[in-house]
């Protein structure tokens, strides 16, 4: 082969194999796969990058925000098991245009400031004030918390061996003026019953 067609070639397929690496990368997400080596998989670095990644299938009513450039509200309610990571990541990324704040939710009455909960397992005991509460205001909510979905939560995550997926109350999030991207749907996986939060 002639050295500029070699050259050519190679390059080919270079870039082939960088597209293929890419296209696995987003297989591994969206499947809820982790890609991390086994030394380094840790289940709230990849929790945190689902709650980033619901925000692309999810629309809130235009009436929840202030104006165009208000900022999309990341709320946690209760002890956060998430350290730093939802500040990192919110400061990388916005959500439809609009900029990513965290915030801390500490009372029933702060759950409209947000447009998405995460809410902790420490709240277990005023889980139910906390979903009508978010109900009324549109608010988005998201836990890992055992039978979350069956206790009127709208997505819960949990932990299936080394994997991280998700289960939607699609009637709930209607039930709040949510709208759902139809792909979001066929994304939900059901969570074992005896699987870890």
């Amino acid at each position: 082969m002639e050295p500029a067609n070699y050259t050519i070639a190679m390059s080919v397929r270079l870039a082939l194999g960088a597209l293929g690496a890419v296209l696995w990368c987003m297989w591994l997400l969206l499947s809820g796969v982790s890609a991390a080596t086994p030394e380094s998989w840790d289940e709230y670095d990849v929790k945190t990058a689902w709650l980033k990644h619901f925000t692309t299938y999810v629309e809130w009513p235009a009436t929840r925000f202030a104006g165009p450039d208000a900022p999309f509200v990341l709320g946690v309610m209760g002890d956060s098991p998430f350290g730093k990571r939802l500040e990192e990541m919110a400061s990388r990324n916005k959500v439809r245009g609009r900029p990513m704040v965290v915030r801390a939710i500490t009372a029933l009455d702060q759950i409209g400031e947000a447009h998405m909960l995460f809410v902790c397992q420490s709240e277990l005991e005023q889980l139910p004030a906390i979903v009508r509460a978010a109900e009324q205001h549109s608010v988005l909510t998201v836990s890992d918390m055992p039978y979350f979905d069956k206790r009127g939560g709208m997505i819960r995550l949990c932990r299936v061996e080394r994997r991280i997926i998700f289960t939607i109350n699609l009637p709930q999030g209607m039930a709040a003026r949510l709208v759902f991207d139809a792909r979001f749907s066929q994304m939900s996986k059901p969570c074992p019953s005896a699987s870890p939060p």
